[in-house]
């Protein structure tokens, strides 16, 4: 749900996870959601006249 745009907060409530904790040990990040939020940085920096940043992916997300 998460990467298809649903709030997290929703994700929540409609999940039944009561806490962040809960929700965070079920929402895995992969090698995916890091190259997606790399490039909307790189968006956001882009409109607004900066630089652009060059990723350090850790060996995790290298494994996704």
């Amino acid at each position: 749900m998460r990467k298809a745009g649903v709030a997290e907060s929703v994700i929540m409530q409609m999940t039944g996870h009561n806490t962040r904790e809960m929700f965070d040990r079920y929402n895995t990040i992969d090698a995916d959601d890091t190259k997606d939020a790399v490039a909307m940085f790189e968006g956001y920096l882009n409109r607004n006249g900066s630089a652009s940043v060059t990723p350090n992916v850790t060996q995790e997300a290298k494994k996704g």
